[in-house]
């Protein structure tokens, strides 16, 4: 099934967002942050089946894919407020937020701040500061953390190998790293873009 995705970029603040619609403008919201390494993209087939009831929302977060600008640090804090502008922006009511690993700390983050969300739904993350969190911080598979937390030193050491240095991250990471290669390309960012921290 081919589906009618709508793509856009909006001024957000300092930010230039990439936004990806589908399905019905008038059916219930859902507003759809990516994980990482990934963009709006490892939402697809989430769009795809839900295109024909629902308006589906998916962005690249700020500094990912097409989207631009930086958030200091890669605070989730300030990023949840970039994506309430963002709401504000689209005049979103009764939506489902709906994040996943990095966008899931977003997600949380929103709920924290802001109450106009009707649901969220946080998946497949830890929250920073919450249990688990610091038995997290001592696994030794993610040590890009602490790398990301470093203004541009990501960006200096990776250029040009970005292809490499995210796979690495699903071979590691992946429950069956492989059927990766099959999936990976889909949901990497292009080389042009910034790695959040």
């Amino acid at each position: 099934m081919s589906i009618n995705q709508r793509h856009r970029h909006l001024p957000i603040g300092d930010f230039s967002v990439h936004i990806v619609e589908t399905g019905d403008p008038d059916g219930p919201p859902y507003l759809l942050l990516h994980g990482w390494p990934e963009s709006w993209r490892t939402w697809e087939g989430v769009m795809e089946a839900a295109a024909g009831t629902a308006r589906v929302i998916a962005i690249d977060l700020p500094g990912i894919g097409e989207s631009t600008g930086a958030v200091d640090g890669g605070s989730k804090r300030l990023i949840a407020r970039a994506v309430h502008e963002l709401v504000r922006t689209l005049g979103l009511t009764d939506f489902t937020l709906v994040g996943h690993d990095a966008g899931g700390m977003v997600a949380y983050s929103y709920l924290r701040q802001y109450s106009d969300v009707a649901r969220v739904v946080i998946m497949n993350t830890v929250i920073p500061g919450v249990d688990p969190w610091s038995e997290v911080l001592r696994n030794p598979y993610i040590w890009h953390f602490g790398l990301h937390a470093v203004p541009d030193l990501p960006e200096i050491l990776v250029q040009g190998r970005q292809a490499e240095y995210f796979g690495y991250f699903y071979d590691v990471l992946s429950p069956a790293p492989e059927k990766s290669p099959k999936t990976r390309a889909p949901h990497t960012p292009p080389p042009t873009a910034r790695m959040p921290p």
